[in-house]
C-alpha cells in the first residue's frame, strides 16, 4: 500500500506536527510559578478583596461618626397665619417661630458606642 496518503494529507500531518512542536517549545520555556507569585496574582485579580478593603474603611469611618453628637435640628414656622391673606397683622395670635434643638445621649453612651464600632472595624 505505498500510495495510501496523498500529498495534501502529508502537508496537513507536517503542519500539525510543526504546531505541536511550537506549542511544546513555548510552554517548556516558561518559568515555574512560585507560591509567592501565585499569591501575588491572586491578590491582584481578586475583586472580593477590594470590596473587603472598602468595607473595613467604611467601618473605621463609622466608628468615628458613632462617637459624635447627632446633628442639631433647626425649625422655622408660622403659627395662626390666615390662609386667605397671609398677613401677620390680621390676627393677634399670628406669630413666627424659630427653634433650635440638640439631642444629648445619656452619659458615656457615645464613648461606648464609638469603642464598640472601633472593635468591629478591627475584627
Amino acid at each position: 500500500m505505498p500510495g495510501r496518503f496523498t500529498q495534501p494529507t502529508w502537508r496537513r500531518i507536517r503542519l500539525l506536527a510543526g504546531v505541536l512542536l511550537l506549542l511544546s517549545a513555548t510552554t517548556a520555556g516558561a518559568a515555574p510559578l512560585s507560591l509567592q507569585g501565585a499569591e501575588a496574582i491572586a491578590l491582584r485579580q481578586n475583586p472580593g478583596l477590594g470590596a473587603l478593603t472598602q468595607k473595613i474603611a467604611e467601618l473605621r469611618h463609622k466608628a468615628v461618626a458613632v462617637a459624635q453628637l447627632p446633628d442639631p435640628h433647626l425649625g422655622l414656622g408660622a403659627v395662626n397665619l390666615p390662609i386667605n391673606s397671609f398677613s401677620m397683622n390680621r390676627q393677634q395670635m399670628s406669630m413666627l417661630s424659630v427653634g433650635l434643638s440638640q439631642t444629648f445621649p445619656s452619659f458615656g453612651k457615645l464613648g461606648l458606642e464609638g469603642q464598640q464600632a472601633g472593635i468591629e472595624a478591627q475584627a
